[in-house]
């Protein structure tokens, strides 16, 4: 861990996440000190650090862990510069959460939710494509369609969605 300032430019990576219920906690180590925090952030934080194995580790914001949650005025202060350090990221993390408990299910239904939002979005744009999917779906009934809807569906009843800032 270390203390920047947004002035020096540094290269970092912000994670935006559900703290969960802040009464369930579990420790984890942060340069050989063990600190605790919200079960879902050390979730995800386990799962970035299982998929990125290979990739050169990257400093990481997470507010819980960079913001001393037990100092009003700091919280207060660091709370009114979220904006820029999100902006200032290189890259934003998000957590949605584990929705269904199943690390496999919650990936396969997010990544058919992400790509069914794309193909949506790329259909409004373009009529004619528009319409041969409409007809597809009349065709071959709603059975894929229904499936990539139900994940979406899913997605959005996970708890990310309903966080209070």
């Amino acid at each position: 861990m270390r203390t920047v300032s947004l002035l020096d430019e540094p290269v970092y990576e912000t994670i935006s996440y559900d703290w969960g219920d802040p009464n369930v906690t579990t420790a984890i180590t942060v340069d050989d000190t063990q600190i605790r925090v919200t079960s879902n952030l050390a979730k995800a934080l386990r799962r970035f650090r299982a998929r990125d194995a290979a990739y050169p580790r990257a400093w990481l914001w997470a507010d819980a862990i960079c913001i001393d949650q037990t100092n009003d005025v700091e919280r207060a202060q660091q709370v009114t510069m979220m904006g820029e350090i999100f902006e200032a990221a290189e890259q934003l993390r998000v957590w949605i959460g584990d929705c269904t408990n199943n690390e496999d299910t919650d990936d396969e239904l997010a990544a058919r939710a992400m790509l069914f939002t794309a193909s949506f979005g790329r259909l409004l744009a373009d009529p004619v494509a528009l319409r041969q999917r409409c007809d597809d779906i009349r065709l071959r009934g709603l059975v894929d369609f229904q499936q990539d809807a139900d994940a979406l569906s899913h997605l959005f009843t996970c708890s990310y969605w309903s966080r209070t800032w």
